[in-house]
């Protein structure tokens, strides 16, 4: 019995070490195969690396440094932006407000409910390191950046890499426009429906390194002959902007309908800014007497019988010099005039 046992374990032994031998005498007989196959995958990844690279750093990326939000400390300007005093009737401010006779109507009930901090947000004084960033990913060597005094530099224009468009950047109002510089190119009889058009704009700007990140969804306006306007509302961390004139702030885009491409962009906008969180502290009460200060704003319960009533709101920023300024904006049913409300 224990030598009919020990006969079967020799010829499991026998049998492993038989398999083995001829696993390895497979992979030795083919192993220049897959070394082969591993040089082939390694010089095929290297291809692709490489085409990726050259791909994605053909075109320069103009805006996309330094960011455009910038986020510091707490009240880190040096403002008072809690102040609650109350204009007297000679130095009130109508510029954003209605024209006598008509009175709107906002009440108690109709400001919502306000956070404790808000973020008040600064326009970056310094223009170098854009002004850097944009002839560095252009790759100017024969420019030395060192020896210019960017003070004094006030626009740049220049050619896009593809020739397609004349670019110039004002440095000061920290803007970008785009004139088309193709002429030969044809037209195109396809017919564009705004999402085509939405498309191709993206397109465009995406090559020449514009991103739609500070922009919301474009509104179509004019529709002229061959062309039509394009609006692009600009965004700050999700709200709209309005200047003082009461105006939403934005890029402007003329389109050729006939050949399908951008004829002209303006107000793209380079600016960058920083935000710091305030406290906020003004009661109800204290934004009524604020809306009261202007004399053709009812802030009666009810509402007098010719005023109209201003029910929708929403939060944007105000535009104030180097400032943008939480506020409420206001709009009624019966008429198309915005009252803002700023909260600082």
């Amino acid at each position: 019995m224990k030598e009919d046992i020990k006969n079967d374990k020799n010829k499991k032994t026998e049998r492993i070490i038989k398999e083995n031998a001829n696993t390895l005498s497979y992979y030795s007989q083919n192993i220049k195969f897959y070394l082969a196959g591993f040089c082939i995958a390694i010089w095929v990844f290297l291809i692709l690396f490489l085409l990726g690279f050259f791909s994605f750093n053909k075109t320069p990326q103009l805006l996309l440094n330094p960011k455009v939000i910038n986020y510091i400390e707490n009240e880190a300007f040096n403002e008072d932006f809690n102040s609650t005093e109350i204009q007297t009737e000679d130095n009130k401010n109508h510029t954003i407000l209605s024209a006598y006779p008509i009175l709107y109507h906002i009440w108690k009930k109709q400001i919502p409910d306000l956070n404790d901090e808000y973020y008040l947000i600064k326009k970056q004084d310094n223009n170098n390191v854009t002004i850097n960033s944009i002839l560095k990913d252009l790759r100017l060597p024969e420019i030395k950046t060192n020896g210019i005094k960017w003070s004094t530099l006030n626009s740049l224009s220049f050619t896009s890499p593809s020739k397609n468009y004349i670019i110039d950047i004002d440095i000061e109002g920290n803007t970008l426009y785009l004139l088309n510089n193709d002429g030969n190119k044809e037209s195109s009889s396809n017919a564009l429906s705004q999402k085509d058009i939405k498309k191709i704009i993206k397109s465009e700007l995406t090559k020449l390194g514009l991103p739609l990140t500070y922009y919301w969804e474009p509104v179509f306006e004019n529709n002229l002959s061959g062309y039509i306007d394009v609006f692009y509302p600009k965004k700050i961390i999700g709200f709209e902007v309005r200047n003082s004139e009461n105006e939403q702030e934005g890029m402007y885009i003329r389109f050729d309908l006939e050949k399908s491409n951008i004829l002209t962009l303006s107000n793209y906008s380079t600016q960058a800014y920083q935000l710091s969180k305030y406290p906020f502290k003004k009661s109800v009460d204290e934004l009524l007497k604020i809306l009261q200060r202007h004399w053709n704003i009812d802030i009666t319960k009810k509402g007098t019988e010719n005023s109209l009533s201003m029910k929708k709101w929403k939060f944007i920023y105000l535009q104030q010099d180097k400032y943008l300024i939480p506020a409420l904006l206001f709009n009624g049913e019966k008429t198309k005039k915005n009252i803002i409300l700023p909260l600082y």
